[in-house]
């Protein structure tokens, strides 16, 4: 079993790597192999929107991405943890995110992985945030486990936040029961639902014109 850590802080050392490490120091205790990636140490370009991956299932990019894609699909269970910029996400988040697009070709590569994610905050944004990969998860039927919020704003100070650590610590320990639980879609939902609806009923991606 093994747990993932992504951290997309620009900054080494910094809130959102010392809070992900103490979730995976959690899903350690339970029994979990882990391991801690920090993206700025990666060249990850933004998607383009070629389309590509809509038939091929692969994205065409060649850069470190693909060395992120091989490590999602081994993970049991996934931990994104961002730094809060401007009420969201930061930068470096959502251009990995945008390029997980291709694992949602010819099916969802994600779908049954036990997610979390785990945002800090100087004071406010993490709620917004939070709930974004929420959504991201459910969309990749993922398997959402809760998520944390840490108060921080000077480097190194998420430690004082004790609600924030201890949770993250729980938040590790969660994911392995959670995993070990082995809870599933079904294979035959293994598709986004407005994609069942386009191929098996050929529903229309945009909604028709209103009648006069």
């Amino acid at each position: 079993m093994k747990v993932l850590g992504i951290v997309f802080s620009p900054r080494r050392n910094g809130n959102t790597e010392i809070i992900v490490r103490e979730a995976l120091e959690g899903a350690k205790e339970a029994g979990a192999e882990t391991e801690l990636i920090t993206t700025r140490d990666y060249k990850i370009n933004p998607c383009d929107g070629c389309g590509t991956c809509h038939k091929t299932g692969v994205c065409h990019i060649n850069d470190d991405m693909q060395i992120m894609y091989k490590k999602l699909l081994e993970a049991d269970g996934i931990i994104f943890g961002t730094p809060v910029y401007f009420w969201q996400m930061c930068a470096q988040a959502k251009i990995f995110i945008d390029r997980t697009y291709a694992l949602t070709f010819p099916n969802l590569k994600l779908s049954n992985k036990v997610a979390a994610a785990i945002a800090v905050a100087g004071r406010t944004g993490a709620v917004e945030t939070l709930n974004f990969f929420t959504r991201y998860f459910i969309s990749n039927h993922m398997i959402c486990a809760e998520s944390v919020e840490g108060l921080a704003y000077e480097k190194g100070s998420i430690v004082n936040d004790e609600r924030g650590m201890k949770a993250a610590r729980e938040l590790g320990k969660q994911i392995v029961l959670m995993i070990k639980h082995g809870n599933r879609f079904p294979e035959e939902h293994d598709i986004p639902l407005y994609r069942i609806a386009q191929e098996r009923y050929g529903a229309s991606r945009y909604p028709k014109p209103s009648k006069q």
